[in-house]
C-alpha cells in the first residue's frame, strides 16, 4: 500500500504521481485507488477508481549445468542471483532430467567430461537458440570439447594444465577505442 498527501490548491487543480509498487507475484493483479474528499465534497463516489494490471514474470531463466559439485557452482548462483531479473538454478548432468528449452541460458560447468557427452544436449541447445557458455576445468574432456563447440580449439591435455593469465592486445580490432 502507498499513501501521499496531495495539496489542491485550485478549482482547476490537476497533478500527476507516480507509485512503484513491487510486484510479488505473476498474473492479473487488482488496485483500487481511492482520494479522501475534502470538506464540502458532496459526491464521493468519483474519488474511488479500480484498475487492473497483469504482471507477467519476465525473469530469465539461467542453469548452471555442472559434470560434478564445485565451489565455482555456488559462487556463480550467488552472483547471478543478485540481479533479480535472473532465475537460476544449479543441476548436476547425471542427474539433469528438466527441459533444456526453458531456459533463456545454460551454463555448462566442466562439460563435457569424459563421463558425459553433451552432444544432444548441444543439439538441443542449438536447435533452440539457447546461448550457452563453457567453463572449461579440470574434468572437461579437451577432445570432446573441441567437437561440442567450433568458437575455440584447445590443444593438449588437462594433465598438462599451467596458471595461466589473459593480457589484453591494444591493437586488436575487437575491442573498442576508449577516448575522454
Amino acid at each position: 500500500m502507498a499513501e501521499e498527501t496531495i495539496n489542491v490548491n485550485s478549482l482547476s487543480f490537476f497533478t500527476t504521481k507516480t507509485f512503484n509498487i513491487d510486484a510479488n507475484q505473476s498474473g492479473v493483479i487488482r488496485y483500487r485507488l481511492s482520494l479522501a474528499g475534502i470538506a464540502g465534497e458532496q459526491n464521493l463516489k468519483n474519488n474511488v477508481k479500480e484498475f487492473f494490471v497483469e504482471v507477467l514474470d519476465a525473469r530469465q531463466k539461467i542453469l548452471l549445468l555442472a559434470n560434478a559439485p564445485h565451489p565455482d557452482l555456488s559462487a556463480l548462483k550467488s552472483i547471478i542471483s543478485e540481479n533479480k531479473n535472473y532465475d537460476t538454478e544449479i543441476a548436476y548432468i547425471n542427474d539433469f532430467k528438466g527441459n533444456i528449452s526453458k531456459y533463456n541460458l545454460v551454463i555448462l560447468h566442466n562439460l563435457p567430461s569424459e563421463n558425459a557427452d553433451i552432444t544432444a544436449l548441444v543439439t538441443q541447445l542449438n536447435k533452440n537458440n539457447i546461448p550457452k557458455i563453457f567453463i572449461v576445468g579440470l574434468q572437461t574432456s579437451l577432445p570432446k570439447f573441441n567437437t561440442a563447440q567450433d568458437v575455440l580449439r584447445i590443444n593438449g591435455t588437462i594433465k598438462n594444465t599451467e596458471e595461466i593469465q589473459a593480457e589484453v592486445n591494444p591493437a586488436s580490432p575487437c575491442l573498442p577505442l576508449l577516448t575522454n
